[in-house]
């Protein structure tokens, strides 16, 4: 089966209005040329502008809107930020391992491929080719030795992110859509040691980032495509089972990480709905189709947030670290400087995959308000489409046009929640007898004029958890694919989630408070320790000071630390002190869930190096905006320290009233 293109579709109703909000919100200030070409560019070059490109690209192909403006001023300006070897960022080592720099340009390379489809602009196409020949491909030797040891997960000189473990991998969704415009051994060398690597690591084991590990299956997967590897597709079938039996939330969504269940990530969801959208598209299996129409009604549109943006919110029904269940409550926050831009990738692709093409069969396995020229092997047929799905199980379809001498066959997704002995299918008026294989009604022959109509009942009422091993007592309200929510525990819930946080309507009277139903159970509150005992982590064999301790509590070292630094403490958050110098690479804080959230140019990071005082401002954001990673040399290299102050600027009259949890990433 093969997409359409986005010039043939026009889309209406739900998807068309979240789209142009999303559509809208990437033309706001900060996704311009003065705001994201400055967002986590010091720590992430390439990855927010290019996710603001392809994100931006992609809407505009899939809305039928010329280059917008910020748009056109991004692609005209970006050569400013290319370095002498036309990357972006410091110029590496010659190695290139920098996890943080080559995942990053992930997102520079799949914007500018998106935008070089579309455009065919010279000078993106050959920024692309000298990302691919100057960064990607001289990192081959070093990818073959990532996290080879997993004593010492620095094999190979790496520079290791501090935060989203695994997060290498991402290059193979932008590597392998490259690699689409851009074709040579070297570059396929490079993706297939990109895939080799990947099967060696016990991702669950080394609590792997989701987002990466999903958009590396994307890539594998169209890998498999190109090169017709079938070990390719049998390891992307197990990496989306992995992380559907282990990190996916009752609400489809995602953990950030296997074994965490912090947050989950608009990106994430993101990338589940395609993988499972591909991987019924490459193996024809419906119940990956299934999947798709869950992650898609439940996970991806109600986590659009009011303003057309993405963002995070916790896992709802994890028990592993309280032993709570923790419902939905309210409307994700968004995350501005990934999540927003990847969910704008989302509706796009969700469009494009409404019509499919076998042959002369046209493939409907999602519904949607649309008009869709068709091109078939032997001719055209323009149809459109009319719906009431998912809330109700009505489809219709009016044939607008069709070459008469060309023989074009429907096939209509029967989603397993249709009530089989429900099943109608009518062509002009006229029952038929449904032929059904693997899922899909087939009607033959259409002719200009035909109107095809399917109805279904949907199965509605209480299925157990998606995790019930791990919930056995927990159940979950369906009605068709629609998840649904109520106002208070003791209320059945009739309400879905995609109409509960539906960014475009005000909340339904009486539910001013909305939650997923799992028995009751309520959100535990946020665990603020301030802790420093992360496995791995270089702060938890310092002496802490913190400033919400009372006089006397912190340890007499604290005397020493600040003599150190000439630092006055009461601009101070905390601080760590070694006896012995520590080879540090990054800090990263972690921001209380339940507390106000300071400004990222009102913190900064202090250290000394040989008695000269050094900081670092203006953090890389990752996860869901409460982790903020402080790089200490750009260079990628670590720095010799033997304490570090997280302190406030003189912007702030007083120090935040929370502490943050402290990672000191070593060599």
């Amino acid at each position: 089966m093969k997409h359409i293109e986005f010039t043939d579709i026009t889309i209406g109703g739900i998807l068309k209005d979240r789209a142009e909000l999303s559509f809208t919100r990437l033309q706001e200030d900060y996704f311009c040329w003065p705001s994201i070409s400055k967002v986590n560019f010091a720590p992430f070059p390439g990855d927010a502008i290019g996710r603001d490109i392809n994100g931006l690209t992609l809407l505009s192909m899939a809305l039928h809107r010329p280059v917008p403006a910020n748009l056109q001023e991004i692609m005209r300006r970006l050569p400013e930020l290319q370095n002498q070897d036309g990357y972006l960022g410091p110029k590496l080592p010659e190695s290139r391992a920098n996890e943080d720099v080559l995942a990053a340009h992930n997102g520079l390379a799949c914007g500018l491929s998106e935008y070089v489809m579309w455009t065919k602009d010279d000078q993106a196409r050959r920024m692309l080719t000298q990302v691919c020949e100057n960064l990607f491909i001289p990192a081959q030797q070093a990818i073959s030795q990532y996290r080879s040891d997993s004593q010492t997960p620095t094999t190979g000189n790496w520079h290791l992110s501090g935060g989203d473990i695994g997060q290498l991998f991402l290059m193979l969704d932008g590597i392998t859509r490259a690699y689409l415009l851009n074709p040579s051994p070297e570059l396929k060398s490079t993706i297939e040691t990109l895939i080799d690597r990947y099967h060696g690591l016990d991702l669950v084991a080394i609590s792997a980032q989701t987002h990466s590990m999903l958009s590396a299956t994307l890539g594998i997967l169209r890998w498999y495509e190109i090169q017709h590897r079938a070990e390719d597709l049998v390891f992307a079938e197990s990496l989306y089972l992995q992380y559907r039996d282990l990190a996916m939330t009752e609400t489809f969504e995602n953990y950030n990480w296997f074994n965490r269940p912090e947050w989950t990530e608009g990106c994430a969801v993101v990338d589940s709905f395609l993988v499972a959208t591909e991987l019924w598209r490459l193996t024809g299996k419906s119940d990956y189709l299934a999947n798709a129409h869950h992650i898609l009604y439940n996970g991806l549109l109600p986590g659009q947030i009011g303003n057309g943006g993405f963002g995070v919110s916790p896992c709802v029904g994890s028990t592993e670290k309280t032993g709570e269940l923790i419902d939905r409550t309210k409307a994700h926050r968004e995350a501005p400087f990934c999540c927003s831009m990847r969910g704008a990738e989302g509706f796009a692709r969700v469009i494009q995959n409404g019509y499919m093409i076998e042959g002369n069969t046209i493939v409907v396995p999602f519904y949607a308000e649309s008009t869709a020229t068709v091109r078939l092997a032997d001719g055209i047929c323009v149809i459109g489409q009319t719906t009431a799905y998912p809330h109700q199980g009505q489809v219709r379809f009016a044939v607008i046009e069709v070459d008469p001498a060309t023989t074009v066959n429907l096939r209509l997704f029967v989603p397993p929640w249709a009530v089989r002995e429900s099943l109608s299918l009518r062509v002009n008026g006229k029952g038929i007898t449904p032929n059904i294989n693997n899922s899909f009604a087939r009607v033959n022959t259409l002719r200009k004029g035909d109107v095809i109509e399917m109805g279904f009942q949907q199965v509605s009422g209480r299925q157990p958890a998606l995790h019930a091993g791990k919930l056995p007592n927990v159940h979950r309200f369906f009605h068709g694919p629609l998840l649904l929510g109520s106002a208070s525990a003791e209320v059945e819930p009739t309400q879905a989630l995609l109409d509960l946080f539906d960014p475009l309507k005000p909340t339904p009277p009486g539910l001013d408070n909305p939650v997923v139903l799992f028995g009751g159970g309520t959100a535990p509150t946020a665990n603020v320790t301030g802790r420093t005992d992360q496995p791995g982590n270089l702060a938890q064999e310092a002496f802490l000071y913190r400033n919400d301790l009372p006089v006397g509590r912190n340890s007499s070292e604290s005397d020493i630390l600040f003599g150190t630094m000439k630092h006055d403490r009461t601009a101070t958050i905390c601080g760590l002190l070694w006896r012995k110098p520590q080879a540090v690479t990054q800090v990263i804080l972690q921001w209380p869930e339940d507390s106000p959230l300071p400004e990222t140019e009102n913190i900064v990071v202090r250290w000394s190096v040989s008695g000269t005082i050094r900081e670092s401002a203006n953090p890389g954001i990752i996860g869901n905006g409460r982790q903020w990673v402080f790089t200490l040399d750009q260079q990628g290299q670590s720095v010799e320290i033997d304490n570090v102050i997280i302190s406030f600027n003189g912007k702030m009259a007083t120090a935040p009233t929370t502490i943050p949890e402290v990672t000191v990433v070593g060599q």
